[in-house]
């Protein structure tokens, strides 16, 4: 949970009808990302508000270059194809696995606290190589009721651990006096 308190700047897809129609796509771009700086258990996370009764759906999409314009929405879901089956997050009671969108109402209230959302981004192919975006894409509901907010997003990850080995034919005075595995 995310308590209300601790909103510092969300962004939300505004769902009013005469400002953006029904089932509009609301996109919002990451940063240009490098996962190979954390390829072990990589997650998106970031923290959702999805109260109404007219909230759509959310998914999560990566590309590499950035370019965001397409001329048909086939060719932009091709340049930025869905992450699939990895997204987990709380609804308040339990944590819902394996999902490829949040969609519906999740929230009971409107004051209710924020839930977390994890997405695993060992899912993407090469992750471990990957540098690029990550784009939220809101495609609104049937009315005006449908604002989905999102708060403090980040990418956590860890390292690998890396080990010195000397090398036997190191002749650099900082190896001088070191035990060493070589025979």
């Amino acid at each position: 949970e995310y308590p209300f308190d601790y909103l510092s700047g969300y962004v939300y897809g505004e769902a009013t009808t005469s400002i953006n129609p029904a089932n509009s796509h609301l996109l919002l771009r990451t940063p240009k990302l490098n996962l190979s700086l954390a390829p072990i258990d990589t997650k998106l996370i970031f923290y959702f508000h999805a109260y109404g009764a007219d909230i759509g759906n959310l998914v999560l999409r990566y590309g590499t270059d950035g370019n965001m314009f397409a001329n048909t929405w086939e060719n932009f879901t091709t340049l930025w194809p869905q992450i699939e089956n990895s997204i987990r997050y709380f609804n308040g009671t339990e944590y819902i696995e394996n999902q490829n969108e949040i969609s519906g109402q999740i929230q009971p209230t409107i004051n209710s606290n924020w839930y977390r959302a994890e997405v695993d981004l060992t899912t993407i192919p090469d992750y471990e190589t990957f540098e690029g975006y990550f784009l939220f894409d809101y495609q609104t509901g049937e009315d005006y009721e449908g604002d989905f907010a999102i708060d403090n997003v980040l990418i956590r990850g860890e390292r690998p651990t890396l080990q010195w080995v000397q090398d036997c034919t190191d002749e650099y005075p900082d190896c001088a006096g070191q035990s060493t595995d070589c025979a």
